[in-house]
Order: structure tokens, then sequence, then C-alpha cells
């Protein structure tokens, strides 16, 4: 017996057909999870599937891109694709995957801040703590030094 070689395309632009499945995604600890379409693509007349996560790609932007080239990443698991790879021709386009962009960039800052928020809080309270100790400690010493 003989292993099948899995064969992975190499091609980096297919025509986009169809969506042949879509999972919606899924709240994991608040946070979104776990949504994907497949998408089915043509590329010199074979057809062949790629990936297209949904945090990566927005469900009601999948359908502009149908009937279209779209661009592709091939990958040991397969072909995949996001909404920032493709070539964006509409300026209210461009103006829309910025705002996306944006939007994740301010999420993953506040999600610092609150971090370092937290870290200050811990901090103030440990320095509070040594005030206490210090303010025990000097009261000790002012006392040892004092003659009737």
């Amino acid at each position: 017996m003989h292993k099948k070689k899995k064969i992975l395309p190499v091609f980096t632009r297919l025509k986009f057909v169809d969506v042949a499945k879509y999972v919606e995604p899924a709240m994991k600890h608040n946070k979104i999870m776990n949504g994907y379409a497949v998408g089915i693509g043509e590329k010199n007349g074979q057809k062949f599937t790629f990936l297209i996560p949904f945090e990566e790609f927005p469900k009601e932007k999948i359908t502009k891109f149908i009937g279209g080239e779209l661009n592709v990443k091939p990958t040991e698991s397969g072909l995949r694709t996001s909404l920032a790879m493709q070539d964006i021709e509409d300026l209210r386009e461009a103006q829309e995957l910025i705002a996306v962009n944006l939007q994740n960039l301010e999420n993953r800052l506040n999600k610092k801040f609150d971090q370092v928020e937290e870290w200050l809080i811990l901090l103030d309270q440990d320095l509070n703590k040594f005030r206490e100790v210090f303010k025990v400690w000097n009261s000790y010493e002012s006392q040892s030094f004092q003659t009737d």
C-alpha cells in the first residue's frame, strides 16, 4: 500500500462561482468565533473550494464578489481568502475596509488599555500597602527616639 499524495493548488486568483456552505459564528467567552464560509471557485475549467473566515470577510460582503476574480492564498490546508486580500476598485468599499480595520484596531487597543488599567490599579494597591507599612515603621522609629 502506498499513501495517496495530497495535491494542493498553487495559484493566487480564481473565479468565484458560488458559496457551498455558510456556518454562522458562535459566541464563546463573549467573543465571536468559528464562523466561516466555503466558497467554490473555478480555474482552468476545474473547480476548487476555499475557506472564507468570518472575522476576515464579513458575510454581507461575500456576495459582492461572486462572479468576479478573487485573490486566494494557497496554504497547507487548502485555499483561503480574506477581504483585505481583494482588489478594491470602489472608493466606498475601500473606505468600508479602512473603517473595519480601524474598528478592529480600536477593539485591540481598548483591550490593551483595560489590561494596563487593571495593572495600574493593582500597582496602586501595592503602593498603598507599602505606605501603610512605612507609616507603622516610622511610628515605631519615632517612639524609640523619645527620651523622658
